[in-house]
This record gives structure tokens, C-alpha cells and sequence, in this order.
């Protein structure tokens, strides 16, 4: 005990684990000065990345980043992000509560009271003032009174409004078709709906049975988005367009598959023959109505 207690402290020679206090104060001075110098280098190496990184502008675009050039599509209600079932029993709000609250705080960022930006507008006649205008998206404008709140996102009565949005890419703009005749698979699915100024959005059943079960389908607006809305260029005040689709009459105690496409001249989607895994210029989920 002793020969420990003397490793730790020896009296005679003025030492503390060995070393005495002119040698502690030099290994000190060392330690402080080496980590000093990292500190200063790792600070000048970070000084000199953030000169090369805009706030706005982001380094990588396009092709150069995961998300590529193909803009996908993501849907809400999605409350439990391990499944893309939509499961509920109509008439019981204890059951799709979680999938009209998802809605419902989805739709909140969209309050105007919660979007301000220097660059936005309200884009009269459907024109910008120039490429980095934000265009207002009105939930009201678009939803109307037949996807609310106060009507259950229509789950109490067993027709649910699903909510589709795309995803943001950096600067990109669609190539919007001219006339329904330069794609005859996007004639079968738009129809009527068609529109040259927008990015039409069509759904429909997986396979034969689903689409013999999916029903009747409404759109909210029934065009699609806007091309106003693009491109997202990081403004401030920005919100992701959407639209709302509404199956008026699934088949009850029927899972539903359930694909909806993006439609634009540079939308690649399963009609040019893109994996089932990644859909890009789609995306899919299952419907059950009990």
C-alpha cells in the first residue's frame, strides 16, 4: 500500500505519478499548444467549406444527388411509416382518428398565418413575377368542402380523401405535355382532366381485381399542380403543392392496390418500364375499408 501511495505522491523527491512540477508544467505547455493547433486547423478547414456552400444554392444538383432528376410522390395519411396500408372501420373515429390528425397537421404548415417569405405572391392569372416568386398555395382554393376536417376527410362515411404530394427537387421544372394525343396512356387515365399547364396526377388499381374494386376516384383540383409552383429554388415562405384524391366507393373488406403517377414529358414513371421498387414519378399504397 505503501509502495502505491508513493507512485501517487513521493514527499522526498516532490513528485506526482512520476513527474515533478517543472516536468508536468512542460508536458502542460505541449498538450495545450498541439491541441491549440488542431483546433485552429479544423476551424480554418470548416471557415474555408462554408465559403464553398451557399445557404440557397445547394452544391450538388440533379443528376449529382440521390434524389436524381425524377421527382417521386409521397402520400398522407401515413401514421405508422412501417406500412402503407390505410386500414379503418368507417363510422367509428377512435379507429381513423390517426388518419385525419396526420391529415389535419399536415394541412396546418399551410396556414398563412405560418407561411411568410419576402418572394411570395399570390400570382394573379396564374403568372409569376419571375422564376424565384412563390406562388401562395390556397389549401381552400384547392380542397374546397370536400376534403375537411369537418367532414372526417371523408372516413366516416367509408370514402377517404388520401393526400398526394411531389417531392422537391432543387431547380427542377416540368416538360408539361401540349395535347393529350402525345401519350396515349396518359390520354386513358386523364381524359377531360387534362390540362397543359398542369402536372397531371392519375390513380388506379394494381391489378384487374383492383381495379374492379377501387371504384369511382375524384380529384382535388382535378387538373392536377400548377407549374406556377415550380421550381422550388429554396425560398423562403415555400410549401409543397398538392392534391387530394378521393375514393367515392372502394369495395368493402377489400385490400386495394393502389398506384398514382405523376404525368409530365420529363416524369419518368412505370410506363417506361421503372422498377416497382423505386418508383420514381409514382408511388403505391394498400386501401382497406372495413
Amino acid at each position: 500500500m505503501d509502495r502505491i501511495m508513493n507512485m501517487i505522491w513521493n514527499s522526498e523527491k516532490g513528485e506526482f505519478l512520476g513527474r515533478d512540477g517543472w516536468s508536468w508544467g512542460k508536458i502542460s505547455l505541449f498538450y495545450f499548444i498541439f491541441y491549440s493547433c488542431l483546433a485552429a486547423f479544423f476551424a480554418v478547414c470548416l471557415a474555408l467549406f462554408f465559403l464553398t456552400v451557399s445557404e440557397d444554392d445547394p452544391k450538388l444538383k440533379d443528376s449529382d444527388t440521390l434524389l436524381g432528376e425524377n421527382p417521386g410522390m409521397g402520400f398522407r395519411p401515413m401514421p405508422n411509416y412501417q406500412t402503407t396500408l390505410i386500414r379503418f372501420e368507417q363510422g367509428r373515429p377512435s379507429v381513423y382518428k390517426p388518419f385525419t390528425d396526420q391529415l389535419q397537421a399536415f394541412l396546418e404548415q399551410y396556414d398563412p398565418a405560418r407561411v411568410q417569405g419576402d418572394e411570395l405572391d399570390d400570382c394573379q392569372n396564374n403568372v409569376k413575377n419571375n422564376e424565384r416568386t412563390v406562388c401562395k398555395f390556397s389549401v381552400n382554393a384547392v380542397i374546397g368542402s370536400v376534403c375537411t376536417r369537418q367532414n372526417g376527410f371523408g372516413y366516416e362515411k367509408g370514402k377517404p380523401c388520401v393526400l398526394l404530394k411531389m417531392n422537391r427537387i432543387y431547380g427542377w421544372k416540368p416538360d408539361l405535355y401540349k395535347s393529350l394525343n402525345e401519350s396515349s396512356a396518359m390520354k386513358e387515365v386523364l381524359g377531360s382532366r387534362f390540362d397543359p399547364d398542369y402536372v397531371g396526377i392519375s390513380c388506379q388499381g394494381e391489378n384487374p381485381a383492383d381495379k374492379e374494386y377501387i371504384g369511382k376516384l375524384s380529384y382535388h383540383p382535378p387538373q392536377g399542380i400548377h407549374k406556377k409552383f415550380f421550381p422550388f429554388l429554396n425560398q423562403r415562405g415555400y410549401r409543397q403543392p398538392f392534391t387530394f384524391v378521393k375514393f367515392e366507393n372502394p369495395k368493402e373488406g377489400q385490400v386495394i392496390q393502389v398506384t398514382c403517377k405523376l404525368w409530365a414529358k420529363n416524369i419518368a414513371n412505370s410506363e417506361r418500364l421503372i422498377d416497382s421498387v423505386h418508383r420514381q414519378g409514382s408511388v403505391h399504397f394498400e386501401l382497406l375499408v372495413d
